[in-house]
């Protein structure tokens, strides 16, 4: 087992609540990169073996991770030595050049205490956190697995695990100071329109050896999008009152939540119901329907970022305005042909063939040579002529009723 982390009291501690957004079984839509210091060895020099790192990415128990928070802000000490589990990982690929560039597929959440607290665990003897060090990725000793293996889960999300990020105490105040007003939008399933049973993450291309998992989605097929967004707020904080509608000539107040969250993948590519998500509240749901205009080589994404209401075009800077893009990814597929267009197909087909024969065999009775003789009056042209001709007639005009069937399907 090891553990991939991130510091929450430290610059990059948007990656604390990225993985939170995606539903069990998707890949996270970036490699993390770390430099060689937050590799611990001997996990280091296997990564950058390529035969030990296929047996270690194939061995289903080294390869089970626990991704969490740590902390380093040597201003608050008591901090540096815990570990904050909050899902499991899998690691499905590592490329290793000057970097280590790892990519991951997200699993379980891991639960609340029975006091509906993070969960939390040392790690004495596992890093020497005494001393400033960057260690992200480790595994754990076997002498110490049963504490990190102990984690209970679940598929969805802790229904006050927002909550818990601004307000516990297992947190550093740093860490709940960074979190605190942060905005996320979560996926929190992808259905085919109408129905409640969600579509199951799965490999999109099972024959490339890097993995990527995420949700197969069919060309002209309806899906929805259920969507889920939050503010992260610290216990009897509330939200910022929204923009009152007022005369032109009075000035505004300030508005309270000056973000939106926008649909940015191709428009040549999905139609959408909306492509805005307006931010009206907090903890509130959403259901779009999505569908996908046409097939795709392989995997792409369904993006949404972070806009401001006033000005669509002008994207939020994720740090600073503290607002999480959404990239869930996705394979789109050509539109298969259902049993009854394939049928239209056979009709056209054998129609089109029998018109020809009979048109072929009508011309040829037509333009047969006539030997006339004084013993041998002229013969009459062949009665068959005018019926295969009706019957040309008729193959033509069922292959044409039926070719539009084939070519856009049956309306």
């Amino acid at each position: 087992m090891f553990i991939l982390s991130a510091f929450a009291d430290r610059p990059y501690w948007l990656s604390c609540l990225e993985p939170l957004l995606y539903p069990s079984g998707c890949s996270f839509y970036r490699p993390f990169s770390y430099r060689e210091e937050y590799v611990a060895e001997p996990l280091r020099s296997e990564l950058r073996n390529p035969v030990r790192l296929d047996a270690f990415l194939s061995d289903q128990e080294r390869n089970t991770g626990l991704f969490g928070i740590r902390f380093k802000d040597e201003s608050e000490p008591q901090y540096r030595g815990r570990f904050i589990p909050l899902r499991k990982v899998r690691l499905t690929n590592v490329q290793v050049s000057d970097t280590y560039q790892l990519s991951f597929k997200i699993e379980e959440y891991i639960k609340l205490t029975a006091n509906e607290t993070l969960q939390s665990v040392g790690l004495d003897d596992i890093v020497d956190y005494r001393n400033p060090e960057d260690t992200l990725l480790f595994e754990i000793p076997e002498t110490k697995l049963e504490a990190f293996s102990s984690f209970s889960s679940q598929p969805n999300l802790p229904s006050r695990l927002w909550d818990k990020l601004a307000d516990d105490q297992t947190l550093s105040q740093i860490a709940r100071r960074n979190f605190i007003g942060t905005i996320v939008l979560r996926l929190v399933q992808i259905s085919e329109r109408g129905e409640t049973t969600p579509l199951i993450p799965e490999s999109l291309e099972p024959t490339v050896r890097h993995k990527t998992f995420g949700f197969r989605l069919e060309s002209n097929k309806s899906y929805d999008l259920d969507l889920a967004y939050n503010r992260i707020l610290s216990s009897g904080e509330k939200m910022p009152p929204e923009v009152e509608k007022s005369p032109p000539e009075v000035e505004k107040k300030a508005e309270g939540m000056p973000f939106d969250f926008a649909f940015r993948s191709p428009s040549e590519h999905f139609d959408i119901a909306q492509d805005r998500v307006p931010l009206t509240g907090n903890y509130r749901r959403q259901t779009i329907w999505l569908e996908p205009k046409v097939g795709r080589p392989g995997p792409i994404f369904l993006d949404w970022i972070g806009v401001k209401k006033t000005d669509r075009d002008s994207m939020a800077d994720p740090k600073i305005d503290k607002i999480l893009t959404l990239h869930v990814p996705v394979l789109t597929l050509a539109e298969k042909w259902p049993t009854e267009r394939i049928v239209y197909a056979v009709i056209v087909t054998v129609t089109f063939v029998g018109a020809l024969v009979s048109l072929y065999f009508a011309i040829r009775l037509g333009t047969r040579p006539v030997v006339q003789t004084p013993q041998q009056p002229a013969q009459p042209p062949s009665p068959l002529i005018p019926l295969l001709t009706s019957i040309a007639a008729f193959s033509l005009a069922t292959s044409a009723a039926y070719f539009k069937d084939v070519i856009k399907g049956k309306s």
